[in-house]
């Protein structure tokens, strides 16, 4: 029987009925679990010495979606539309990124997972797409096509060069950070997915297929995440 790795995922901050939950979308474990990985909800109170002993045991790490990331973070001046996420939240992810990244650990950003691993790795955001991009493609609450690189390992993955995909953010990825190059494309040119090409496994996508596995090529995304995880041991 193959071992199941163990992949930590950044857990969010919310109220509910008057008190805080750390948590994340059921979507996420079922989707990890259907990969043959095991997931575990990483909170954000851990000190910077239990974070550690944590990356210790784990295989890789999923950054999951959520708010905005602060502009100050990439150089930039706040735009209006920007709503940042909880600050417990974001400066948990940001030390779970940074340490996965420094350790070489498998990592798949998933939307605002995605902008995070381009900013930990230098790079820049779009703050607002209809603002700075003026683009007719709907971003937020819909579906859209994507062109792929087929170079790319999410081509190998995904096995099309055009694909739909659902779309719910008003950030995307700017500049690429340093070793990252992006590899998929809306119709508008804004970047949809970027990659390293020296890493064992660090892909970020800017849709969620965490709710798209009805899809077989979406789980093939989550099945060569868990895959790479299960190696790096």
């Amino acid at each position: 029987m193959l071992r199941r790795p163990l992949i930590a995922l950044d857990g969010n901050v919310f109220s509910l009925e008057g008190s805080t939950v750390h948590g994340v979308y059921a979507s996420y474990l079922e989707a990890l679990e259907d990969a043959g990985a095991i997931p575990l909800i990483v909170p954000p109170v851990l000190d910077e010495d239990a974070l550690q002993e944590a990356l210790d045991r784990l295989d890789g790490v999923l950054l999951t979606g959520g708010y905005d990331l602060p502009p100050e973070w990439y150089g930039q001046e706040p735009h209006p539309r920007t709503t940042l996420a909880h600050p417990q939240r974001l400066e948990a992810s940001r030390r779970l990124a940074e340490a996965a990244v420094k350790r070489g650990l498998p990592v798949l950003g998933i939307c605002m997972g995605c902008q995070l691993l381009n900013v930990v790795l230098g790079g820049d955001l779009i703050q607002d797409i209809p603002d700075l991009v003026g683009t007719a493609v709907t971003h937020s609450g819909t579906s859209h096509s994507i062109r792929l690189d087929p170079s790319s390992r999410l081509f190998a993955i995904l096995g099309a060069e055009k694909l739909e995909v659902n779309s719910s953010h008003h950030q995307a990825a700017g500049r690429p950070g340093k070793g990252l190059r992006p590899v998929a494309w809306a119709p508008d040119g804004v970047t949809e997915a970027l990659e390293a090409e020296e890493a064992r496994f660090l892909l970020a996508v800017q849709w969620h297929p965490e709710r798209m596995l009805d899809r077989p090529e979406q789980r093939a995304l989550f099945r060569a995440f868990a895959q790479a995880a299960r190696e790096a041991r």
